[in-house]
């Protein structure tokens, strides 16, 4: 509330009076935001983005970064490898901005940061720039489940202290579901 955040805090009671679909017996208290609140989907942010810059004239190379070209303290230019080709495409930059997603800290170290040899900065305190990127893939998965006799338009998103979370998506009785993948992710095998 101190920097603006609209919420109340409702014990279980008030929890069960404005939800009745809500199990209230196991809730201490819940926090229910009341002005602004909302959620996006990254994924269609991005496509309208991406849709309205190309119209613009930016030109979308689909590849893999195999490796910055430094000089000195400044980063030269990239080398891409466009999906199909046999060979990596230079390209010059003044500036770079590393957006590669899961992959931004492999990106990182090829500027040296997260390593010893960190140069790419003239000042400022290069210890920080020594620290690898906490950047990782991470297996997460989302469930869509359709439950009609299900809460309707007062269904907020709903998150448990473990992180388990659920939302309306859209109409109909159609929710999201999922949870956030543990610190160190463990990929599961399947024993034949």
């Amino acid at each position: 509330r101190s920097v603006g955040a609209e919420v109340s805090l409702l014990e279980p009671k008030e929890l069960k009076r404005r939800f009745p679909w809500l199990e209230t017996s196991d809730i201490a208290v819940g926090c229910l935001g009341t002005r602004n609140e909302g959620w996006f989907d990254p994924w269609l942010l991005l496509s309208a983005m991406k849709k309205k810059v190309v119209s613009l004239g930016v030109l979308y190379i689909h590849g893999t970064v195999e490796s910055l070209v430094l000089a000195g303290k400044q980063i030269e230019s990239v080398e891409v490898l466009e999906n199909g080709a046999d060979s990596p495409l230079s390209i010059s930059c003044n500036y770079l901005v590393n957006c590669a997603g899961p992959s931004a800290a492999e990106v990182s170290r090829m500027a040296g940061i997260g390593s010893d040899t960190c140069t790419v900065l003239s000042q400022g305190d290069l210890s920080v720039m020594r620290t690898d990127l906490p950047v990782s893939p991470r297996k997460r998965m989302v469930f869509v489940f359709k439950c009609p006799e299900g809460p309707k338009d007062d269904c907020p998103l709903v998150v448990s202290p473990f992180g388990i979370y659920f939302r309306m998506e859209g109409n109909g009785g159609i929710f999201i579901a999922g949870k956030p993948p543990p610190p160190v992710c463990v990929w599961f095998s399947v024993a034949k």
